[in-house]
């Protein structure tokens, strides 16, 4: 069975890095305190409260990922058959390649273009960060060759959200060799606990946690039926918000501060804060039935199926048409006024590219990882797991 409201929490996590993008662009104060042009007090009390949680597009990241463990061990855990783990493995890189190819493609004929206007954006709005982008020389060989060089060197010049798909492939596997391995022991427990200790200091632990959380949901929620009461997760819930809502920037004036001198050595406070948020969010509404009915609303079913698409595009409308409004808009109307009308035009634009590229880059790249894993069955099937022979 299909667990919906997974669907719905990864919509919810790809806003808010879209939210997140859009304040570090036009209000940097509010992710930085450290940053020392703002524009308006409501920077400073997002960035030093809990309201930065709307904003915090580090921890909805972390979310991914532990859904990504999860997602990809549920069938596994369903059937116990080891054949879906390795069908998933061969799928999984044609699976992410292809929306990375259409998203570099689509940066590519932006530079190509001179659509980008960020610098001159960044300049108005104080934001360093949104200033740094695109600032090279746009080359085809090169914008194919990141189809690759994005899983090796998780970064890309084209496209920044892009820095999550080395951790997402190699974080896939890493689910997919767990699964194999230890899928079926009797004490696989035994060996989530180490790995993830290994890996503690890592984004790697939020895709062991999955498997674990997943592991939990179909072999040990029957058994710990008791934890199902509300009074032990609303509370959880409550604590993963205020730890995602640590912010990326200085820590000065905010409660995480505190949390500096306790911290091992090699693990900072917000990436912290945000993996162990994410972990405890996602088992905490695994297990509230409330919530599990918002997120499979049709807004928010809608919103996860075009999640993927909108959190590789959105960035490219922020430096594009975004910017370009704003620089426009805002030196004839006022900083605010020109920023509500900008985020208008460029939330339907967002929402249009997101909607097209799930439907002709997206949802055909599914196909595509599909076709290659029939292609595969076919030619391995036959007497003795021997390659048959292709008919005429």
């Amino acid at each position: 069975m299909k667990l919906r409201y997974l669907d719905g929490l990864r919509g919810l996590a790809a806003l808010i890095v879209v939210l997140d993008h859009f304040a570090i662009s036009f209000f940097p104060a509010a992710t930085d305190g450290s940053v020392h042009t703002t524009h308006g007090a409501l920077e400073s009390v997002v960035q030093q409260t809990p309201l930065h949680i709307l904003v915090s597009g580090n921890f909805s990241v972390c979310i991914f990922f532990v859904l990504s463990g999860f997602v990809l061990s549920a069938k596994f855990f369903r059937t116990r058959d080891r054949h879906v783990v390795v069908a998933s493995a061969i799928k999984r890189y044609f699976r992410l390649a292809l929306p990375v190819l259409g998203c570099v493609m689509l940066a590519f004929i932006l530079m190509a273009t001179h659509a980008f206007f960020n610098v001159q954006a960044g300049q108005i709005t104080g934001s360093d960060w949104l200033a740094s982008f695109w600032q090279f020389q746009p080359d085809f060989k090169t914008a194919l060759s990141e189809i690759v060089i994005v899983f090796i060197r998780g970064s890309s010049g084209y496209n920044a959200v892009l820095w999550t798909m080395k951790t997402e492939l190699v974080g896939s596997f890493l689910v997919f060799a767990i699964l194999l391995s230890v899928g079926r022991w009797r004490y696989r427990w035994l060996a989530y606990l180490v790995v993830g200790l290994l890996l503690i200091k890592t984004y790697y632990l939020t895709f062991v946690c999955g498997v674990a959380l997943c592991d939990y949901h179909y072999n040990g929620a029957g058994q710990l039926a008791f934890l199902r009461r509300r009074r032990y997760w609303l509370p959880l819930l409550a604590g993963c918000l205020f730890l995602g809502s640590s912010p990326e920037g200085t820590l000065h004036g905010t409660v995480f501060q505190y949390f500096i001198n306790v911290m091992p050595p090699g693990m900072t406070v917000t990436t912290t804060t945000h993996i162990v948020g994410a972990i405890g969010l996602v088992l905490a509404i695994a297990n509230i039935p409330m919530l599990q009915r918002l997120l499979v609303t049709k807004p928010m079913l809608y919103l996860g199926k075009i999640s993927f698409s909108l959190y590789l595009t959105h960035f490219l409308v922020i430096g594009s048409l975004s910017s370009f409004l704003f620089i426009k808009i805002a030196p004839v109307v006022g900083y605010r006024i020109g920023f509500v009308l900008m985020a208008v035009a460029s939330g339907l634009a967002i929402w249009l590219a997101a909607h097209l590229f799930t439907k002709y880059i997206d949802e055909p790249s599914i196909r595509l990882s599909a076709m290659i894993e029939r292609l595969r069955t076919r030619l391995t099937s036959g007497p003795n797991g021997k390659l048959a022979r292709l008919k005429a």
